[in-house]
């Protein structure tokens, strides 16, 4: 079927589960991705991150409550949805050119290359404006004025010293928040990138 509607992004259970879960699983995707410039990628990665923390930062958030079983971050323990990253229970996929890349241990989710928080970070900072290419702009310009000089920004920089997660961002992290929301490809990121897809690219 995937091949037949030439999807760009698709996501499957490993196994069997309770349609009450899948519901709200699909339903907070479709929440996500309605955003303006939300890839498919990064609304799986917030579904990982809701499951896995139990952090409500936006309103489609709350669509995964009482549905889904959650981690507990303060006893280290992961939801069996995605305790593994090589044995996720919910997966999502990009296509491009006939060849299709597991989310999952690629691209934002690819622990050797990026810190996955600090990606958040970065993106949430570049959206803070709504304006997707200034925000863009800006992460650019505190990479290349502060953080590659190992420069918080601090007082010269109100913004590029709130924009991380309080580590330095590293330039393949800056590079593939950028991607993330404006689709050019990231340079310095050494690794398998995940397509972007998106279902709203208005900014």
């Amino acid at each position: 079927m995937r091949e037949a509607i030439q999807a760009k992004a698709h996501f499957a259970w490993k196994s069997s589960i309770h349609p009450e879960l899948n519901g709200a699983v699909l339903h907070f995707l479709i929440e996500s991705l309605a955003r303006p410039t939300r890839s498919a990628e990064e609304a799986y990665y917030n579904l990982v991150r809701v499951v896995n923390t139990r952090e409500i930062i936006h309103k489609e958030d709350l669509i995964l409550k009482g549905k889904v079983p959650v981690g507990e971050v303060q006893k280290g323990i992961k939801s069996p949805l995605f305790q593994d990253l090589e044995n996720y229970l919910f997966n999502g996929y990009g296509s491009e050119s006939g060849k299709v890349i597991r989310y999952a241990g690629n691209g934002w989710l690819n622990p050797s290359e990026v810190n996955v928080g600090q990606v958040w970070w970065l993106v949430f900072a570049g959206r803070w404006g709504q304006d997707v290419k200034e925000g863009v702009k800006n992460l650019k310009d505190c990479y290349d004025k502060f953080w590659a000089k190992k420069d918080h920004g601090r007082l010269k920089s109100p913004f590029c010293n709130s924009a991380h997660s309080g580590k330095i961002p590293r330039k393949p992290e800056v590079s593939y928040a950028c991607y993330l929301l404006n689709g050019d490809r990231p340079e310095g990121y050494r690794e398998q990138v995940v397509p972007r897809w998106t279902l709203n690219e208005r900014q």
